[in-house]
Parts: structure tokens; C-alpha cells; sequence
């Protein structure tokens, strides 16, 4: 498994400057690489486009919570900013971590509140599963690919289930690490999402879906990891790279008797899931200023991921994920 240093990092910066007053301000000037079809969001509640890679991680909105308790006086967001309104209404990363996983840190200087939300997971597989050869074409372009199939060692099935099955091109698969707090769900949809919130909430029911029939005799078949045919094919997904997030920074509002603008927010994210397992760090910091105011066959299963899907990273004891990824095309994958 190529070790990426660090595996998964996010990083991002609020800079919040008070409307009237004097006091100059300080900016990070982090470089910036952005990928063709690769867009960030902030939370799981904005849009995600359909012809892009999307990716989400919570410790933007953990880093915002932050903001909102130091300032300690409720924000008011006027109707326009729109995603600065849908950051701070947020609250689908509450739970997706427990508060050993992730440290967040303050530090004041000045007129500058300097805010740190970060957690480093690694999720590393038992037992390694499957690497292919030459298998597996994204929407026609080739790429490196491993996962399980239903000849393989019990230890290499074992660390894959079957969560719902409808057909081979409608399913939803669970990975389990060696760290059994933690799952990664792959979601093979069969129809459009609005927002990563939208794609969450028709897993989970799904996934209840699933729970039912693998008690029911007639659809019990699909929820089986045992013919020679059954196999999972997956894409290695890496990936390294940074943005600004343009539709938030410059953007003002008011706290009591102080009013904000939002000079800078900036985040680097780094991922990798291959036949090893996953790792995960992520790292935002927000800086403020502010002054004074105012039905199928019994066939083998074929579970390619040749076409978009969704990747989510959470907790077992959690409904919702700290990381989250609309896969559109190759950009974020190995090539063969």
C-alpha cells in the first residue's frame, strides 16, 4: 500500500475581519491545486454535481462549531450567503466521530481567532484482498483495481458483506478494517442525488432494506458470498489536492455587537483506498478577525464499480459519515 504523507489531510482556513475598524489583517497564502473535475463541498447538505468527483470531510463543519462557541453570541448570515447559511445550519457531523477521534484547538492573538479541527485514522484490512489484473474499466478508461471474489480464502470474504443487492447494477457493500469501529460503504446507485445527505439517508434505507430480506428464504441468495461467479470489483482511489473555498470566503455577518467577514478558507484533502484498507487524515484550521461594530435470477453477482458511486467512511454506531466521495470518472483513481 503506497503510504501517503499524509494519507488523508484536510486543511482549512477562516479568516474573519471586522467591517469597521483599522487593524490590518493577517492571511495564509497555502498553495492551491485544484483538479479538473474535482470539487469540494462543506457539508453533506450542499449540492454535489453529477459530472464531478465530490468529496466531503467533516472537520470543516467541526472546525465551524469551534467558531460558533468561541464567538459565543448566535451569527447572523444574511439570506445571500447561501453557503455560509448551509455551513452553519449544519449539524450532520455531530456523532460521526467521537470526541477522542478528532482534537480541535483554539488560539487567540489579537483580533485573530485561529481555529485547528483535525483526526488521523488508519483502517488497514486484516487480511489484504485481492488485487486485479487488467479488470476493471471506469466509464471505458482502465484502472487498478483489487477486491474479493467467492472463490477466495474465508479471511478475505469475511472483511466484505453484502448490505443490499437488487442487481449488478444496484448494490451497497460494506468493508470492514481491522479497526471494527470503523466501516467503509460503497454505493452503487441506480439514480440521482441532490446532495451527499440525499445519497446518505437512501443507504441507510437500504441497508434496512437488506436486514429484512437476508431473513426471508426467497432473497436470501443475494446476501451470499460463496459462488465461484461472485465477485466485487473496486477501483484504487488516490488522491492528494487542495482548493479555496471561493463561495465562502468574503462573505460577512454579525455576532452581538461585532461584525465578520471571511477573508480566507482553504482545504487540502488526501485519500487512498486500495486491497491494504484505508487512511485517512484531515486537518482544518479557520482563522477570524473581527473589530467593533454595529426481483432477479440466482446468478453470480457482478459488482463492478466501472461507474460513478459513492464512498463514505463512519463509524458503526453512526448514521452518518465523517468522509464522503461522489466518484464521477477517473481523476481520482490509479490508471493502469
Amino acid at each position: 500500500m503506497k503510504i501517503l504523507k499524509p494519507f488523508l489531510f484536510t486543511t482549512l482556513s477562516f479568516y474573519i475581519m471586522m467591517i469597521a475598524g483599522a487593524a490590518s489583517a493577517q492571511s495564509f497564502d497555502n498553495p492551491v491545486s485544484e483538479m479538473g473535475l474535482t470539487r469540494f463541498i462543506p457539508t453533506l447538505e450542499h449540492t454535489i454535481a453529477e459530472d464531478s468527483n465530490v468529496v466531503y470531510c467533516a472537520t470543516l463543519p467541526l472546525a465551524w462549531d469551534r467558531v460558533r462557541t468561541t464567538i459565543g453570541s448566535p451569527l447572523q448570515i444574511p439570506d445571500n450567503a447561501r453557503d455560509l447559511r448551509l455551513l452553519n445550519d449544519s449539524r450532520s457531523y455531530l456523532n460521526s466521530l467521537k470526541h477522542y477521534e478528532y482534537q480541535v484547538s483554539t488560539d487567540i492573538s489579537g483580533s485573530l481567532i485561529n481555529v485547528q479541527a483535525q483526526f488521523k485514522l488508519s483502517l488497514p484490512f486484516f487480511t489484504e484482498l485481492r488485487t486485479f489484473q487488467d479488470r476493471l474499466a471506469f466509464k471505458g478508461e482502465k484502472v487498478e483495481s483489487f477486491g474479493v471474489a467467492g472463490d477466495d480464502q474465508y479471511d478475505q470474504k469475511k472483511q466484505m458483506e453484502i448490505l443490499y443487492y437488487e442487481n449488478n447494477d444496484h448494490f451497497v457493500i460494506k468493508l470492514t478494517p481491522s479497526n471494527s469501529d470503523h466501516e467503509i460503504i460503497l454505493y452503487m446507485p441506480n439514480t440521482r442525488f441532490n446532495t451527499m445527505a440525499d445519497a446518505v439517508a437512501k443507504v441507510n434505507g437500504l441497508i434496512a432494506i437488506g436486514q429484512q430480506e437476508k431473513l426471508e428464504n426467497c432473497h436470501r441468495w443475494k446476501y451470499q458470498f460463496e459462488d465461484a461467479g461472485d465477485i466485487v470489483i473496486i477501483p484504487k482511489i488516490q488522491f492528494d489536492l487542495s482548493t479555496h473555498f471561493s463561495s465562502l470566503e468574503r462573505n460577512t455577518f454579525i455576532a452581538g455587537n461585532e461584525a465578520y467577514k471571511i477573508k480566507t478558507v482553504w482545504q487540502r484533502t488526501a485519500f487512498q483506498l486500495d486491497e491494504s484498507g484505508a487512511e485517512i487524515e484531515s486537518e482544518s484550521t479557520v482563522g477570524i478577525f473581527w473589530f467593533g461594530l454595529e426481483e432477479i435470477d440466482n446468478e453470480p453477482k457482478v459488482m463492478e464499480f466501472n461507474k460513478p458511486f459513492f464512498v463514505f467512511l463512519r463509524r458503526k454506531d453512526s448514521a452518518v459519515p465523517y468522509f464522503a466521495a461522489w466518484l464521477y470518472d477517473t481523476e481520482l483513481m490509479i490508471k493502469e
